[in-house]
């Protein structure tokens, strides 16, 4: 009996030399010379490396696991998360889980949808009732309203902090460069929007190569370009630009304008000029 037993461990240690191989303070699996930076070396061309498979409930679970601890998440997010001694982080996308197994922005930070329906389209609405196609351009006010340069609808839209979208300026899908209020008025290719602290908003109408301006109530007015291309200085309309593409306003009113072709920054007072 004694020597079956000896010759059972001889024969285990033989089997186990020939795949697992400890130089100094490394283990080498698959090689014979294991790097000795690591504690662990696994070589292979044929099979991985298989970390503990657990659902998000049995990841939670785990009790009190060390900084560096991987596994497999199955389900919500499926991927291989590490603990980083404060949180659980997904390795290849850097977001954590949150409650339901789905991952968020590592720095708590939450993204969700505050308007559309994810398909093209112009409806006004409550959140996801809403459609836009192609915004471009958004600013937000001191109260928190939203105002988005809705492209290819030819439009601007407004949102209130609740989500509900409605249209503030424009006619959908019908560009234009007509002064007027709400719907009287049109755009062509909006492009960047700013708003000041009074609540006027100043809108880049792209093709149109002119600034618009835009008060509370929707009443919009050219506050500056000739409608035709070119990079004249001057006051209100004997200015020009050749399609501008963003916009910015100062507190103390001053509009600047990325006058993208002329590849000039320009400033326009609030006398237009």
């Amino acid at each position: 009996m004694t020597t079956f037993f000896s010759l059972r461990r001889l024969l285990l240690s033989a089997l186990l030399l020939g795949t697992l191989t400890a130089r100094g303070q490394g283990v080498g699996i698959g090689t014979t010379a294991p790097d000795g930076s690591a504690r662990l070396d696994v070589t292979s061309t044929t099979q991985g490396l298989l970390p503990p498979r657990l659902t998000a409930a049995q990841r939670a679970a785990i009790a009190s696991p060390a900084a560096g601890l991987l596994v497999f998440q199955t389900d919500g997010t499926p991927g291989i998360y590490y603990y980083t001694g404060v949180a659980w982080v997904n390795l290849t996308t850097g977001r954590v889980p949150d409650a339901t197994g789905s991952t968020v922005p590592a720095n708590g930070t939450v993204v969700s949808t505050l308007a559309g329906s994810g398909g093209s389209g112009s409806a006004d609405g409550t959140g996801t009732a809403a459609s836009f196609n192609n915004p471009i351009g958004v600013a937000v006010d001191a109260a928190g309203t939203v105002y988005v340069a809705d492209q290819r609808n030819q439009l601007i839209r407004k949102i209130t902090a609740a989500g509900v979208v409605s249209t503030l300026a424009g006619t959908a899908n019908f560009p234009g460069s007509a002064n007027g209020t709400g719907t009287a008025a049109s755009f062509n290719s909006p492009a960047g929007v700013a708003v000041d602290a009074g609540g006027t908003v100043y809108v880049v109408d792209q093709h149109n190569n002119l600034i618009r301006k835009i008060t509370g109530a929707g009443v919009v007015s050219t506050l500056a370009g000739t409608g035709t291309a070119g990079s004249a200085n001057g006051t209100g309309t004997a200015a020009s630009f050749n399609y501008p593409a963003g916009v910015a306003v100062d507190a103390g009113g001053t509009v600047y304008v990325a006058d993208q072709r002329n590849n000039l920054i320009r400033k326009i007072t609030a006398a237009g000029w």
